[in-house]
């Protein structure tokens, strides 16, 4: 049978046909998924539901920093660093949960190793440095992430092996997520890197000249994962538009890590709170425990002696003396034994476990919450210019008399905060689920006679903790609160 040819007229249509429609398939899977109705309700229709576009110009002046820039005093660079200090003390969490559970023979600690992880793993996974290129688990791991088009040595891996059984995808911390921190970082973090920098910077122009040449690539990208920002053509011209999904989601996991670690905390105390005591270790009143205690608020103003202070004035006791990567903290190993030997003043491992916990809990969440809160008002200041509405067109009668949604671009609704910032515009400070703006838990009257307690309390604890193998402070005699009086944390 012969076959029928195609007339070439519409053998040329049926061509353009099939081009049409495959242009159609590629098309349908780059479109934005189509507003319904409840979008509709929830933005007005003068801007694409929750982005707006802005000039490149704007973002390159927001995310470029000039030569001399200090990245010690931006909230962005505290949330790549925090990024370090979880995965260290998540590190040291683990290891002491399997010291425990073998010394004690008490399956419950591996469980309680396997909760944190469930709870972290969200912002990462990632908590072990990669020694080699053999170094990772599994083979096929990625290695390499790729910041600003550039594909940069992911320093740490994921250890399955620990927790084979829990299946979870990457956190937003880890290589290739939104708030990215797996990256080689600079070392000393006072800047100087530009002395001795990696081969692979040499592929970023001008990057080698920066004083925190590893940080600022870091901080850039992961400034751009947060807004989405995606080139598009608009009115004939190229713009980034920009959405604030992504910087809100990744707030929102934030917050709900910290809700459950607030509900791990208590489990994990009422597990110490039974444990049989070894006097042979601790002389009575000695022992050490827990500090439980909240920080107190608005001790050190920020916005008054800037990040750099803050953080250490704050924070630094248990957070800046820590190794906070690469290497795996050797006291673990002496305070095991130690333990396990039941030496006199030897390290109470079950506390120690527990103090780990409660730096996360009350320490590296809550620097990642006050820096995001800060981050959002930086970008809600960079939308304040194209709050205007075109000209010309007219308000739909919903949506008269109501605030235009992009007022409030960069807050989260879901913490209750007005569309102009309000609560996020007075330096926050986070301390027991809550953003506080107002000294707490003593008041500013109070606060003279509680920095008198803490000031005796330090005394006590320096002779205390004296010979304490810990990198960072945190233990706790028995008697020192009742000694002092002081109802704040000791920083």
């Amino acid at each position: 049978m012969t076959p029928q040819l195609i007339p070439p007229g519409q053998f040329l249509l049926l061509a353009i046909f099939l081009w049409l429609s495959c242009c159609d398939i590629a098309f349908a899977r780059r479109k934005a998924p189509t507003p319904t109705d409840l979008d509709k309700d929830q933005n007005p229709p003068w801007y694409e539901p929750s982005d707006f576009n802005m000039t490149f110009d704007d973002w390159e002046r927001f995310i470029n920093p000039p030569k001399n820039y200090n990245f010690l005093e931006d909230p962005a660079w505290y949330l790549i660093h925090s990024g370090y200090l979880l995965r260290d003390f998540s590190r040291q969490q683990e290891m002491m949960a399997l010291y425990l559970a073998n010394i004690t023979a008490d399956k419950t600690w591996y469980d309680f190793g396997t909760q944190y992880f469930k709870i972290i793993a969200p912002l990462t996974t990632e908590w072990y440095p990669i020694d080699s290129p053999e170094d990772g688990f599994p083979q096929n791991k990625q290695e390499d992430c790729v910041v600003s088009g550039k594909k940069l040595k992911n320093m740490y891996k994921e250890k399955v092996e620990t927790h084979p059984h829990v299946d979870v995808p990457p956190g937003i911390m880890d290589c290739g997520g939104p708030m990215d921190s797996s990256a080689e970082v600079d070392e000393p973090r006072k800047g100087g890197s530009i002395f001795d920098p990696p081969k692979w910077l040499f592929r970023f122009p001008d990057q080698k000249y920066l004083a925190f040449p590893r940080d600022s690539i870091t901080v850039r990208s992961m400034l751009g994962n947060l807004v989405s920002g995606t080139p598009v053509r608009h009115n004939g011209k190229f713009v980034l538009a920009v959405s604030e999904e992504v910087f809100l989601k990744s707030w929102h996991t934030i917050l709900i890590a910290i809700g459950e670690l607030a509900a791990f905390m208590i489990q994990i105390n009422e597990k110490i709170a039974n444990r049989v005591i070894k006097p042979r270790m601790w002389p009575p009143g000695m022992n050490p425990i827990v500090d439980l205690r909240p920080h107190q608020t608005r001790l050190f103003r920020r916005e008054k002696i800037g990040y750099e202070d803050y953080f250490n004035m704050k924070f630094g006791g248990t957070l800046s003396q820590t190794l906070d990567h690469l290497e795996d903290p050797d006291w673990i190993n002496l305070a095991a034994a130690l333990y396990r030997a039941g030496e006199v003043g030897g390290i109470d491992l079950p506390v120690a476990y527990v103090n780990v916990v409660n730096i996360v809990y009350r320490g590296v969440l809550p620097l990642m919450m006050d820096m995001m809160a800060d981050l959002a008002v930086k970008l809600n200041d960079l939308s304040e210019k194209y709050w205007e509405r075109p000209e010309g067109e007219p308000i739909p009668e919903k949506y008269r008399g109501k605030p235009h949604l992009i007022y409030s671009w960069g807050f989260p609704r879901y913490l209750g905060f007005n569309p102009t910032g309000g609560t996020l515009r007075k330096w926050p400070e986070w301390s027991e689920f809550d953003y506080r703006i107002e000294p707490w838990p003593l008041t500013q009257e109070e606060i003279p006679e509680g920095l008198q307690k803490v000031m005796f309390e330090s005394r006590i604890e320096e002779g205390f903790n004296f010979p304490n193998p810990f990198p960072w402070k945190g233990t706790v005699s028995q008697s020192t609160p009742q000694r002092s009086g002081s109802t704040i944390f000791l920083p």
